[in-house]
């Protein structure tokens, strides 16, 4: 799988690195060439031939890029997948939108999107089906060292498996989950066996997992819950009502929710 993310913020790294990670998780070579490369400039004029490498080696490899290189026909001719993100930020948000309605390379499958969250997704735009959430320095150095806790496991399980299903068919308008039955119940060609079989190392790769981190449950401890004394009320005294404390909603100003939704 080679895929390749673009945004204007830092949401196309933490979609490599989470897009990586799940894909990487087989590899036991440590002098394997690196799988994720991010960056602009001279690494951009040099991508081309490490893309080139990659296919030619079947390896995976996560490349992240600015917003500002979606329309490059080396860049995006090379890549199995092409995804535009962003994160929470509405300048971040209303960019990639941009990009996405003038992508400048009509006859390449069109970038599929990438939002923060579901009530972000645009509609009539090819988005994937998951979401990406803002990744924390700590769990981003988790995953930087090979040790993602459950959710991250499982969060770059589901993007890695949305990338293998739009890569099997790149020009397709959305992304149908009646397909992914279809694909495990008939017979298939040698793609969809190929795509059947990468789906089910990523399903194997997170049960694995799961059953090491999970241990015996713990035996819940009941505690005697104390009785609660009335205290007498003095004759005389007439009891008042107390309002409930007003709460005000959560703001949502920041989050490119507020202005897409």
């Amino acid at each position: 799988m080679i895929a390749a993310f673009f945004a204007d913020d830092t949401s196309a790294s933490q979609a490599a690195l989470l897009a990586s990670s799940a894909l990487d998780r087989r590899v036991d070579d440590d002098d394997a060439p690196p799988s994720l490369v991010a960056g602009g400039g001279r690494i951009v004029e040099a991508l081309p031939s490490s893309l080139d490498a990659a296919r030619a080696d079947g390896r995976h490899l996560m490349v992240a890029l600015p917003l500002a290189h979606l329309g490059d026909r080396a860049v995006r001719s090379r890549v199995d997948v092409a995804v535009v993100s962003f994160g929470p930020r509405p300048l971040a948000a209303s960019a990639a939108l941009r990009a996405m309605a003038a992508d400048a390379l009509p006859d390449l499958p069109p970038p599929w999107l990438l939002a923060c969250c579901g009530s972000a997704r645009p509609a009539g735009l090819r988005a994937l089906p998951v979401t990406l959430k803002a990744l924390r320095r700590d769990k981003a150095a988790r995953l930087l060292a090979g040790e993602p806790c459950a959710d991250l496991r499982s969060h770059s399980a589901g993007l890695a498996a949305a990338l293998y299903l739009v890569a099997a068919d790149p020009h397709a308008p959305r992304l149908d989950p009646g397909c992914l039955n279809a694909l495990f119940d008939a017979v298939g060609t040698a793609a969809d066996l190929t795509l059947r079989t990468a789906l089910l190392e990523l399903a194997d790769d997170l049960d694995g997992e799961a059953s090491e981190v999970a241990g015996p449950s713990a035996r819940r401890m009941t505690v005697p819950r104390p009785i609660a004394r009335r205290r007498p009320r003095a004759s005389g005294l007439r009891r008042f009502g107390t309002a409930k404390p007003h709460i005000a909603p959560r703001q949502t100003a920041g989050c490119a929710c507020a202005t897409l939704a």
